[in-house]
């Protein structure tokens, strides 16, 4: 809770879709074994205040930031996946991409703005940058929210379902950008 709140930022690249061999130093100071892989990551952020983010993505690195997705050389059952949401708040963005590239790979990943009004999905200003989406995006009962907005960025492609209801409600802009 509370107004201007950044719930991840990511400056430099990391690996988020697991399937990396964990190694170790034969140190007896394990706690807990994880098993041979690293899992993929889950980012479950919910945003009830007003003018925060959910994931910043800030990094000019030139691997893929693979959120949400699962590495196909990952052996286990866990799944990557990333759920965000804004309630009833203005002036909310769920993912801001200002600089990087960005693979949201589950098609079970949602990002939800219920309520509130100028509230965006994914918000993608990565200037050469491919986001490809997968994620359901669903807005309901908002005033003037967008679902993907493409300001001069990279190519976006989307093949998550869009749901959105409200009042001056936007899917997709592309503003000097590419959508497929």
């Amino acid at each position: 809770k509370g107004n201007k709140n950044i719930g991840v930022i990511f400056k430099k690249w990391s690996d988020f879709d697991g399937g990396i061999t964990v190694n170790s130093n034969g140190a007896n100071n394990r706690v807990v074994q994880f098993g041979s892989q690293m899992r993929p990551s889950i980012f479950k952020v919910k945003l009830e205040g007003n003018e925060s983010i959910g994931l910043l993505f800030d990094s000019s690195d030139s691997n893929v930031f693979e959120v949400g997705g699962t590495d196909s050389g990952y052996t286990g059952t866990n799944q990557g996946l990333v759920e965000l949401s804004s309630i009833d708040a203005k002036n909310n963005t769920l993912v801001l991409i200002n600089d990087g590239k960005v693979n949201i790979g589950n098609q079970n990943s949602i990002l939800k703005i219920s309520g509130g009004e100028k509230n965006t999905a994914i918000f993608t200003k990565a200037s050469g940058d491919i986001l490809n989406n997968k994620a359901k995006i669903y807005i309901t009962d908002s005033n003037k929210s967008t679902g993907i907005y493409a300001k001069q960025s990279g190519t976006v492609n989307n093949s998550g379902n869009l749901d959105i209801s409200g009042k001056a409600v936007n899917g997709i802009v592309a503003d000097a950008a590419i959508i497929n």
